[in-house]
């Protein structure tokens, strides 16, 4: 785990269907010190939050199998507690992600990594929240 980060402890809850995608970023974030836990679509990502995952930032993905990020991001914005989460999308078209207006961040794709990471510092920085 790194030291001083400021992302050490945090939990991050990847949204993203491509396998190398989601396991290079958690790997960069790990590093960082983060906490994530992963999903392969919205469906697989809302049944964590269901079950009671509250992470302190969530990286989406736009376009996905089952329910894409768009879908996904408008389900938790209409949560009492959901609608709360930091959120960087993830797409290969950044003016899709102009349309949702509670994205904190958004990443064109292939991203990388270690712009991940400064983009989850930027947001987590200011606006920590307890681990």
């Amino acid at each position: 785990m790194a030291t001083g980060s400021t992302l050490e402890g945090q939990t991050i809850l990847l949204v993203d269907d491509d396998k190398d995608v989601r396991e290079a970023i958690a790997d960069a974030l790990a590093q960082a010190g983060c906490v994530v836990t992963t999903a392969a679509n919205g469906l697989e990502a809302l049944e964590l939050l269901r079950r009671g995952a509250r992470p302190h930032a969530m990286l989406v993905d736009l376009d996905m199998p089952l329910m894409d990020g768009r879908t996904f991001c408008e389900t938790c914005d209409r949560d009492s507690e959901l609608w709360r989460i930091p959120r960087v999308l993830l797409t290969a078209n950044p003016y899709a992600a102009f349309f949702h207006s509670r994205a904190w961040m958004v990443l064109a794709k292939p991203v990388d990594v270690s712009r991940v990471v400064e983009s989850l510092s930027t947001v987590l920085g200011p606006h920590r929240l307890a681990a």
